[in-house]
């Protein structure tokens, strides 16, 4: 609960930072579906510890991006290190990611890792996305057996694990087409 808090507060700080209508409606859906998605997978960790959070996840996370794409938003995930290739970055999220990974490596804090465009009638954000101590149990450097097994199963491609925390995991990525005259 308290990595939760932790986060709530950094979206929040956030929040108060952004700089335009768009900026700020972005950061918003970014703050309901990362709160969405932590307050499920901590419920499914105490429940089932991380193999019922690994079916949990995989199952949750497209459809929370549904339930969230609203008023004309796309949502997602992306990362340098992909467990779901479907969520390969972009040549523009690529960038955005390196320049995340860049900035935390020198201290800048989790809660200023954003950035957004707008370009060719599109506007983009992204919010970076750092690796809390519970993330550790899938994503960390040391899994269990089981959960190696299941991870190989459930996605034969995983690129998203050896993490410590404190490193970039990827970033929530929102897109929005503009009605530009």
């Amino acid at each position: 609960m308290k990595a939760l808090a932790v986060l709530t507060l950094a979206l929040a700080a956030n929040a108060v930072a952004a700089q335009t209508p768009l900026e700020a409606e972005a950061q918003d859906i970014t703050e309901a579906f990362m709160l969405s998605l932590k307050s499920s997978l901590t419920a499914s960790l105490q429940e089932g510890g991380p193999v019922e959070a690994i079916q949990h996840c995989q199952h949750l996370a497209p459809s929370l991006a549904e339930q969230f794409a609203r008023q004309g938003w796309q949502v997602g995930r992306t990362s340098l290190k992909l467990r779901n290739p479907n969520n390969a970055p972009d040549e523009w999220e690529l960038a955005q990611l390196l320049a995340f990974a860049k900035r935390l490596e020198q201290g800048e804090k989790p809660a200023a890792l954003f950035a957004s465009q707008q370009e060719g009638g599109e506007f983009r954000y992204m919010q970076a996305i750092v690796v809390a101590k519970p993330c550790l149990a899938c994503h960390g450097e040391s899994l269990t057996a089981e959960i190696s097994q299941i991870l190989d199963a459930r996605y034969p491609q995983d690129k998203a694990r050896g993490y410590t925390a404190g490193q970039l995991r990827g970033a929530f990525t929102l897109r929005k087409a503009l009605n530009e005259p």
